[in-house]
């Protein structure tokens, strides 16, 4: 079964939600489905620019990866930050990452062993 859980932060206070995303086509609003419906209304609004599906894979700390997570590792001696987003191509979720030189980089997820999901990220500063 193929799990379609989503995030997004709350309309009315910022807060990251859990659960199944839809969209009213009538009214263009934005809606996720709490997973957790112990809360009274299951229904939250949402802001459309922050949800982001479960991408089914979890970081170095066991935290759940989802789409525009940002993220960092470290490889070729630097440290990247950047980005989960879906590549149609190879038609798998990737990082684009870039290091503090500005060298950037994209790697498959599932390639990306010690991927750390930031909560207040800072992308590196670029070397001028």
């Amino acid at each position: 079964m193929i799990d379609r859980k989503c995030r997004g932060k709350r309309v009315d206070n910022g807060e990251w939600v859990y659960g199944y995303y839809f969209c009213g086509s009538s009214n263009n609003t934005h809606w996720i489905h709490l997973l957790d419906e112990s809360v009274g209304n299951p229904v939250v609004s949402v802001d459309p620019k922050t949800v982001g599906q479960s991408t089914g894979c979890k970081d170095k700390n066991g935290k759940e990866i989802y789409e525009n997570s940002i993220g960092s590792y470290r490889t070729l001696g630097s440290l990247f930050t950047g980005p989960v987003v879906w590549c149609k191509i190879n038609l798998t979720w990737v990082v684009e990452a870039i290091d503090g030189d500005g060298l950037r980089q994209r790697m498959f997820l599932a390639y990306v062993k010690d991927f750390e999901v930031h909560d207040n990220p800072k992308f590196p500063e670029v070397k001028k």
